[in-house]
């Protein structure tokens, strides 16, 4: 049975989906069934040992689940085709702005917040630089109140007329801004947040140094692709693991038999 569990690892509002393994075939006994439940991880019984999960991918996302559950002393397995920070990896390429944009969802500001909070883990603070974002708008000031997920005093949120921009800027020293010299010509108003910035690369790096640290199974290479839900389950048990996430990304088109299908934005 699939579980669908809404939950947030670094920047991105992921939803992943649980998968809870049917047990295989025993002669003489039948094992306790998992239990999976959003938040929480999936344990064979209420007093039994923690299971065993297999994690697929390792880009941020996959990285950083398998980090958790680690941290909350759930045997893993982090299986995936390229090792963790390869340059094939899109996690490697991105570009790391936190900026949410064009979204509406409700859930936005929560996810924000626990954003906010996963780039305070000492794993990936070192590796996190607060910049200024600035974005100038033809449009008039917005009297409104600021979008929900600006709220976060972390963010430092503000907004305003471009004609009170420079003297905005003036009381910035010493780390005023750029701002161009016909810039009230142009413009209208103007936003303005501290914004993290994330070195994915590093992150990637630090986050699998400390997965191997606390005993996560790490894998990679060729041998690990899946070309079906069904091969992954089916390694998932070859392997001891009761249940199995899918953070494959990109790759998830080869799961799911549509290799034609292409990521978008």
């Amino acid at each position: 049975t699939l579980k669908k569990l809404d939950t947030n690892s670094m920047l991105l509002s992921c939803r992943f989906f649980l998968l809870r393994l049917p047990a295989p075939p025993v002669p003489h006994h039948r094992s306790p069934p998992c239990r999976a439940s959003s938040g929480s991880a999936a344990q064979t019984s209420s007093d039994g040992p923690p299971s065993r999960v297999l994690v697929l991918g390792s880009g941020v996302i996959g990285t950083y689940t398998a980090l958790a559950l680690l941290r909350r002393s759930v045997s893993v397995v982090l299986a995936s085709v390229d090792p963790i920070g390869s340059d094939a990896s899109a996690s490697s390429g991105a570009g790391g702005f936190f900026m949410p944009f064009k979204a509406d969802d409700p859930r936005i500001a929560r996810w924000c917040a626990r954003s906010l909070d996963v780039l305070d883990d000492p794993t990936i603070r070192p590796h996190v630089e607060i910049l200024d974002a600035l974005q100038l708008l033809q449009d008039d000031p917005d009297t409104s109140p600021p979008p929900e997920w600006a709220r976060d005093p972390r963010l430092a949120y503000r907004t305003g007329s471009c004609a009170d921009l420079p003297a905005w800027n003036a009381r910035r020293r010493p780390r005023p801004l750029r701002l161009p010299s016909d810039l009230s010509d142009d413009y209208a108003s103007f936003r303005h947040f501290a914004a993290p910035v994330i070195d994915c690369p590093a992150v990637l790096a630090s986050m699998g140094e400390a997965v191997r640290s606390l005993g996560g199974d790490v894998r990679s290479g060729p041998r690990q692709r899946c070309g079906s839900v069904r091969e992954a389950a089916d390694r998932a048990h070859a392997w001891g693991c009761d249940a199995l996430v899918n953070c494959t990304g990109v790759g998830a088109r080869s799961l799911a038999g549509g290799r034609a299908r292409l990521p978008g934005r």
